[in-house]
């Protein structure tokens, strides 16, 4: 992890560029990247809101909102900026992790599922998906398939 004041300068420096080209997405985005890391949530939110308002299409910004409204446990919201990236690029297995991290916090279990077996479709050697599959299962009882994708998890590099 790079340290604090690395972000602030690249805070500095992307503000200069946004300056320069009021129209760059992308550093809008690496701005809210910055900000997000530094924990300044409302910050990175407005940087993504301005990434997605200049690029309808900009799937990372999605995830990023998503990955902040998750942290700030409006996970609804999550769920929707992870449904546009799906929508935008469904072979990203990450979105789908994503995602169904929200829907465990709303325990939406049998949500959960679909969507960490979907990573797992994308990327079988996604040890994440697998383990956050098994919290699922173990909600609903499930515990034989909780327990096979526990070892899956384990035997791919998991640390329980």
């Amino acid at each position: 992890m790079l340290p604090a004041w690395w972000h602030e300068k690249k805070i500095v420096d992307y503000t200069r560029k946004i300056q320069e080209n009021p129209n760059d997405e992308l550093s809008y985005l690496c701005r809210g990247i910055s900000y997000r890391i530094l924990n300044k949530y409302e910050s990175a939110i407005q940087n993504f809101n301005k990434a997605v308002e200049l690029n309808k299409e900009f799937k990372e910004a999605y995830n990023n909102r998503g990955e902040i409204y998750f942290k700030l446990n409006q996970y609804e919201l999550a769920i929707k900026d992870f449904d546009r990236a799906i929508a935008l690029a469904p072979d990203e297995e990450i979105f789908y992790i994503n995602r169904g991290k929200a829907y465990l916090k709303l325990d939406l279990y049998e949500s959960a599922i679909e969507d960490f077996s979907k990573a797992i479709e994308l990327d079988s050697d996604c040890y994440y998906a697998y383990y956050n599959r098994a919290v699922a299962y173990v909600s609903l009882k499930k515990f034989k398939p909780a327990e096979e994708d526990f070892e899956r998890a384990k035997e791919l590099g998991y640390k329980v």
